[in-house]
């Protein structure tokens, strides 16, 4: 089981994605914030922008998705990251 956390300042991005883990039984939810946390997690990038994908792969992003956030785009990440 992969464990996972949510870290956007977005209170209905946040609900969408926990709906989006919610329909993966490999993802435990751990948590969620508005902010960045201290350790270094996998990190999906989720943004309303495409212009700073290359910037987020080069910071070590595991997989950039721009919002709206389609199931299948979600669960492609989720794989990468497993």
């Amino acid at each position: 089981m992969l464990k996972c956390v949510i870290i956007d300042d977005e209170p209905l991005v946040v609900d969408l994605i926990k709906e989006l883990v919610s329909k993966i039984d490999s993802l435990n939810l751990v948590n969620t914030f508005n902010n960045a946390i201290d350790k270094k997690p996998l990190i999906i990038s989720t943004t309303a922008y495409s212009d700073y994908a290359v910037e987020g792969f080069n910071l070590g992003a595991v997989d950039y998705l721009v919002k709206p956030i389609p199931f299948h785009r979600f669960l492609k990440s989720v794989i990468r990251a497993q």
